[in-house]
């Protein structure tokens, strides 16, 4: 998958319905198309640059149903990031 920023394409991971891990080169925010799922999903970020857990961002959690957006990472949010949004 695929998604667009502007321009820009980035890549995307999907397991539909279960998780999705959108890599953010550069930082900065996106909208994710739950479109066709139902239910919760909770949204965490992963820093590549220097690994360990996962951790919170603006936006905790998101529905199923349509695009979402998942807010930016607490932060460095200028910087490379992978958000991971799983059920």
């Amino acid at each position: 998958l695929f998604g667009v920023i502007g321009i820009e394409f980035f890549p995307c991971f999907a397991k539909v319905g279960e998780i999705y891990l959108v890599f953010l080169r550069d930082g900065g925010t996106t909208d994710l198309d739950l479109s066709g799922t139902t239910g919760d999903f909770k949204v965490r970020w992963f820093n590549p640059r220097a690994g360990g857990a996962l951790a919170d961002g603006s936006v905790t959690s998101v529905k199923g149903g349509g695009k979402v957006s998942l807010g930016l990472p607490l932060a460095d949010t200028k910087e490379d990031w992978l958000a991971v949004v799983r059920r």
